[in-house]
């Protein structure tokens, strides 16, 4: 805010300037001048005030033409003003700050709020400072009007919260996005995972039905001994000899001791294969839950390789074979849940590169596990066709993918990379010969306190 005055009005309030300060004793006449003219030709407010009983600034005694002009007082009328008048504090720790540092003799900023003879609030920023002239405790501030400032902060604070905002939301779309870059990969290995859960449970429903018709047989026995139980007290002797005979023959007809040592690999078969069909249930709901939980969790590498494979079993077996060179190696703290799925689309990018090399043999697959001294390793390696330098540097981008149009969202790797390096602190490698294969190298540290998180 700029106070416009004519050549006239300025020579007008200096002429009008008394100094009740008796300035003239302190400087010369030259001195004089040109404090006048720094007073009263800035664009800031300048008052002198007389030290209170409580520390505070009290009574004007003296104020420079801008702030009569952008108060709208005349001289005379600010200068009769009482000081509770003039403004307000932020709040009250702000007058007890300026009261503690202005007995101590520092100066202080501090912002409050004045008010124009119109009631209008002006917002200043206030440097005040105390001195002593001729025995009396003086206070001297200037202000600055900050209403353009607090406009410029108000109008950050909106965009802040719009920001804020629109991160939640990107957020709860990026999770989206994983939960169904998630089940895209579950889905395209649905009808697999449906043959491997349909094989054990054909032979169970085939040993099942061997047991009922075992069961009948046990029971026609059973039926035959009571029978010549219940008859054993008072029926002729040559009677019961037969119904034995006939028991006997009952049992060899059936034949009893077979079923007793079948029933056994029955069970046993039927034992195996719920627990076939547990394990690729639990597998898949590791892969298939919404990832809500922000936590780390103790996690084996090993374990989720094992998982990814199961998953996996049906779709890669008539494509490639896999090998299996698992160390021992230490659980560590990670988002287990999210490093199953970083494995099971890489784990699917190494098929997809074998299927397109279109060989009449088998492909290869080597899944790898071992620890260095801050980091467990997992490389997963394909003999398929590599990727073309051109690409290599994009594989990470999102979206970006050499797939067919509606085999690929290109979100895959991009997810992997998140995982992998923002959410869990580790390193995704990749190296990859055209026409030779690819090599995924996927570290994550050992150490929690290590890990180098970015918080999004």
């Amino acid at each position: 805010m700029q106070s416009h005055r004519s050549n006239e009005e300025m020579k007008t309030s200096k002429s009008h300037l008394k100094w009740p300060l008796n300035l003239e004793k302190l400087l010369d006449k030259n001195q004089l001048k040109t404090f006048s003219k720094l007073f009263q030709n800035t664009n800031d407010f300048i008052f002198f005030s007389i030290m209170g009983d409580e520390g505070l600034p009290g009574s004007v005694i003296e104020v420079n033409d801008t702030t009569c002009s952008k108060l709208g007082y005349t001289r005379e009328e600010f200068l009769a003003l009482p000081p509770e008048k003039l403004g307000s504090h932020m709040d009250n720790s702000s007058a007890e700050k300026v009261k503690n540092q202005l007995l101590q003799e520092e100066p202080v900023f501090f912002e409050m709020i004045f008010f124009a003879k119109s009631g209008m609030p002006i917002p200043v920023e206030v440097n005040a400072s105390i001195f002593i002239l001729e025995g009396q405790n003086l206070v001297l501030s200037v202000a600055r009007d900050i209403t353009e400032c607090k406009k410029i902060e108000k109008k950050l604070m909106e965009n802040n919260k719009e920001l804020t905002k629109a991160m939640d939301e990107l957020k709860h779309t990026q999770q989206q996005l994983l939960q169904q870059e998630k089940l895209a990969a579950i889905g395209q290995l649905a009808a697999g995972v449906a043959h491997e859960v349909n094989n054990p449970l054909g032979y169970i429903y085939s040993n099942f039905e061997t047991s009922r018709n075992y069961f009948d047989s046990y029971k026609k026995v059973l039926d035959a001994y009571r029978s010549c139980i219940s008859s054993f007290h008072h029926a002729p002797r040559e009677k019961l000899k037969t119904e034995i005979d006939q028991i006997k023959n009952l049992e060899e007809k059936i034949d009893l001791d077979f079923i007793g040592r079948d029933l056994e690999e029955l069970f046993e078969d039927i034992e195996d294969g719920l627990e076939r069909i547990s394990e690729i249930v639990m597998s898949l709901k590791t892969f298939s839950r919404v990832d809500q939980n922000t936590r780390l969790e103790a996690y084996s590498l090993n374990e989720g390789i094992k998982n990814v494979l199961l998953v996996a079993r049906n779709e890669i077996k008539h494509h490639a074979r896999v090998v299996e060179v698992l160390s021992d190696i230490p659980v560590i703290q990670v988002l287990g849940n999210q490093i199953n799925q970083v494995l099971l689309n890489v784990t699917l990018n190494a098929l997809y590169a074998i299927k397109e090399k279109k060989s009449d043999a088998l492909g290869l697959i080597t899944v790898s596990s071992r620890w260095s001294k801050e980091y467990i390793i997992c490389q997963i390696e394909d003999n398929g066709i590599g990727i073309e330098d051109v690409y290599k540097n994009r594989i990470f981008d999102p979206f970006f993918t050499t797939k067919p149009t509606g085999q690929g969202t290109g979100l895959g790797l991009s997810i992997a990379y998140d995982i992998i390096v923002n959410k869990n602190g580790g390193e995704i490698i990749v190296d990859s010969t055209p026409g030779v294969g690819t090599k995924f190298t996927i570290k994550l540290p050992i150490e929690p306190m290590k890990r180098k998180l970015v918080k999004k």
